[in-house]
């Protein structure tokens, strides 16, 4: 397999406060209804800065769905990080302003202190997945393999912090949900590849099958990557978006969203197979 075309391809990268809307499909871009009113669809999450919004774009029944992923990313792991980092919420209101930090001393024993959201750091444990199988020509893998984590802070900085409360470090621990954040990583990829190619058949992307949870060997189409999005280079991003394009065996030709979260913090990025033709076919190629 080989890449035939370039990662800036198609590239969008925001710049916090930029918007863009894209027009409306015609019908639900996940499955295809065009019964009942179909709403606006943000393709990187509104809860953590998303600009990118394709208008109505999604039916009640599927919005559920994928509102409920975001939502239990958003008012889970992430939470914290939303509030440190000042991500916009549509529920002021219930946004914590208090927070437990726990703080180092010189010994290694750790002190539990509530503290301001505002005056805090609030962290994110982000999970590095093996690269997707698929695309290392490796064998098919069931769920997701994480071969590492990354600690990305948000708000105050860090040292800072633990300089004024007088200790020598401060920890950090989360429970990721893997399946979800990867269901989150394959609703943006999925949702961006429509917004700037059109539409295309359903049964050409693996992706609809992991956003709503039917699809086990994940990690098959999605993984981690290390990669340079070109906008991060001019300036200070929320996040990233592109694809690029592949050859495959038997001469199909495919197409991988690039998707980079938390741009601006340095995180290393996700990585998604969007489109390939007969792509339950090749589950079994090995090379």
């Amino acid at each position: 397999m080989t890449d035939s075309g370039t990662q800036d391809h198609r590239l969008h990268a925001l710049l916090p406060g930029m918007a863009h809307y894209f027009d409306p499909p015609g019908e639900c871009i996940y499955c295809g209804s065009r019964d009942g009113p179909l709403g606006n669809e943000h393709i990187v999450p509104y809860g953590l800065g998303g600009s990118h919004v394709i208008r109505k774009a999604s039916c009640e029944t599927c919005a559920k769905v994928t509102s409920s992923v975001e939502g239990r990313l958003l008012r889970g792991f992430l939470l914290e990080a939303r509030g440190a980092g000042n991500f916009p919420t549509r529920r002021p209101r219930q946004r914590p302003s208090r927070t437990t930090a726990q703080l180092l001393d010189s010994t290694g024993q750790v002190h539990e202190r509530e503290v301001d959201v505002a005056t805090a750091p609030g962290f994110v444990v982000l999970p590095t997945l093996q690269r997707a199988s698929f695309l290392e020509g490796r064998p098919p893998t069931t769920g997701y393999n994480v071969i590492g984590s990354e600690l990305v802070s948000f708000g105050t900085d860090p040292r800072f912090f633990v300089n004024s409360q007088g200790m020598q470090g401060q920890r950090a621990q989360s429970i990721v949900p893997v399946g979800d954040l990867a269901r989150l990583v394959a609703k943006a990829a999925y949702s961006y590849a429509v917004a700037t190619m059109g539409l295309f058949p359903r049964e050409e992307t693996p992706l609809l099958d992991i956003l709503f949870g039917v699809e086990p060997n994940g990690g098959r189409w999605i993984g981690s990557r290390t990669y340079t999005l070109a906008m991060e280079k001019e300036g200070s991003i929320a996040y990233g978006l592109a694809t690029y394009g592949i050859e495959a065996s038997e001469g199909r030709s495919g197409v991988v969203a690039l998707v980079k979260l938390f741009a601006s913090s340095g995180a290393t990025g996700f990585e998604a197979l969007v489109r390939l033709p007969g792509w339950r076919s090749v589950r079994t190629v090995t090379s």
